[in-house]
């Protein structure tokens, strides 16, 4: 009796150390992969700003207008998933950020080389409605 006891002890010593162990681990390798997709998305727009500004600083504002505009075409297409969601499961950030780029759109009109994506940023751009 005295040895089912011990021994049910140290395997419930041993599950409760293993989840915790495995937790911890579990936890940092997440926190690694977050922070490589944050430092990744991070670099990319340093290198937009930068070429855009570049441009800009150049009298290339023809190109940086045109290179900034298709960053937004591109941007706005990210969220077409939201249209597999119901309304009240879409992202509030990403539905102000929709507003935002409609409203500037409505006063600066522009249309990307690609039909396609066009009208996929005319469907983004209705989720709002």
């Amino acid at each position: 009796m005295k040895s089912k006891i011990i021994t049910a002890l140290v395997v419930a010593a041993a599950l409760v150390t293993g989840f915790f162990v495995g937790r911890f681990y579990a936890a940092r390798q997440w926190n690694r992969f977050f922070m490589d997709y944050v430092y990744t998305d991070t670099s990319n727009h340093a290198h937009f700003y930068v070429r855009a500004l570049t441009q800009l600083r150049e009298g290339q504002q023809t190109n940086a207008v045109e290179f900034l505009e298709g960053r937004l075409d591109g941007e706005m297409i990210t969220y077409i998933s939201l249209e597999s969601l119901r309304p009240e499961d879409r992202s509030a950030a990403g539905l102000r950020a929709i507003r935002v780029a409609r409203d500037y759109r409505a006063k600066h009109p522009w249309h990307n080389t690609s039909d396609e994506i066009n009208e996929g940023v005319q469907r983004v751009f209705a989720l709002t409605k």
